[in-house]
């Protein structure tokens, strides 16, 4: 009972939480449709004579690009809103994790001294009582940028470039003293609030998927799954172990986007300080076909070790490659989750994630480096 009652706790309070929202006074939005003018003004600071809502659509938040009528020659004549979702389940979700503060913190706090591409951001705000939240960032299609698409492949130079962005932000907060300082929020996994509700909810996911897709989860994987979530406190205290560097966490393709051949990354909701490696092995084993994948890795995480070296971070390969076996667990849990709850993302997306996952936990031999590292 100890270790459910503060899970059941949060549960009840974000619960009565999202009831007040929907009929709660905040100077932030509920909804992308109720975004006018008078609103935008407020939250850019700047006149805005008119807006119009294009291009909406929802998941873990909601969002549209916005047209925008203003005399102010600061802003362009497109802007990209997010705010929080409206529907229950997933607003709950959203509560649960800290995903709207946690991004709101990213570009009011980090988003400047980190040294890879990040969209302009003209307004960051979270309402603490409510939990709602609102960024007005650059719309990165108006600047001619191309999106990133799971079900798409990913060239091998894009690949390349997306490493070496990766390599330069780890080395820039490798073991940064400012993780005991301003960027004391930043979570680990290890240290995280949610670790017990994210450990019950991983559990669930995987006894549901194993159901579900029984087909495509070979019994060899079961098994190892099984094994790697009775031991996964140990686990994540053993990578909470230093040096740590800030990451991005969620890096599959879809969140990232082209400006000619560099990657420009958005969706920072899941940002926290961890190992590099997990940032780069969730990139390769989501974003990649599974073929395109095992043809490359090796190449790839030697242009990540070769990035970190010129940063000032010198890494053993031995050591980069144990670490990217290991960390294939980490695509692997998250495509059961997205599966399992639905919503997260579309389902033949969710299907690609967790056939490509599969397969690496297997090429890799994943779980045995997990046990070879807890030995």
């Amino acid at each position: 009972m100890p270790a459910v009652a503060p899970v059941i706790l949060r549960v009840l309070r974000e619960s009565a939480r999202v009831r007040r929202d929907k009929r709660g006074r905040s100077p932030l939005p509920r909804d992308i449709a109720d975004v006018d003018a008078a609103t935008l003004s407020r939250l850019i600071e700047a006149d805005v004579r008119a807006v119009e809502v294009e291009a909406r659509n929802s998941g873990t938040t909601t969002r549209a690009r916005l047209r925008v009528t203003s005399d102010d020659d600061r802003l362009p004549p497109t802007l990209f809103m997010k705010v929080a979702p409206t529907e229950t389940k997933t607003r709950l979700f959203v509560n649960l994790m800290g995903l709207g503060r946690q991004e709101v913190s990213f570009y009011r706090d980090l988003q400047a001294s980190v040294p890879v591409a990040t969209p302009e951001v003209f307004a960051a705000r979270y309402d603490p009582v409510l939990a709602r939240f609102a960024l007005v960032l650059e719309d990165l299609d108006a600047r001619g940028c191309r999106f990133g698409d799971i079900t798409k492949p990913c060239t091998p130079d894009q690949a390349a470039a997306v490493v070496s962005a990766l390599a330069r932000l780890h080395a820039a907060f490798w073991d940064s003293p400012r993780f005991d300082g301003d960027l004391g929020w930043v979570p680990s996994q290890h240290r995280d609030p949610n670790a017990a509700l994210v450990a019950r909810l991983v559990k669930r996911s995987v006894t549901q998927v194993e159901r579900s897709h029984a087909d495509r989860i070979p019994e060899r994987v079961r098994a190892g799954g099984r094994e790697v979530l009775a031991r996964r406190p140990a686990l994540d205290a053993a990578l909470a172990r230093r040096p740590l560097t800030l990451l991005h966490g969620d890096t599959h393709i879809g969140n990232m986007a082209f400006d000619g051949a560099s990657p420009v990354f958005f969706d920072w909701q899941v940002v926290r300080r961890g190992p590099g490696l997990r940032d780069v092995a969730y990139f390769m084993v989501t974003s990649l076909p599974v073929d395109d994948r095992r043809r490359l890795e090796a190449d790839l995480l030697r242009d990540y070790q070769r990035e970190l070296k010129a940063g000032g971070v010198d890494l053993g390969f031995d050591d980069v490659w144990r670490r990217y076996r290991l960390h294939a667990v980490d695509p692997w849990i998250a495509s059961v989750v997205t599966v399992a709850a639905g919503g997260l993302q579309a389902a033949h997306i969710a299907d690609v994630g967790l056939e490509r996952s599969v397969a690496a936990v297997q090429d890799l031999d994943t779980f045995a480096a997990v046990s070879e590292f807890l030995a």
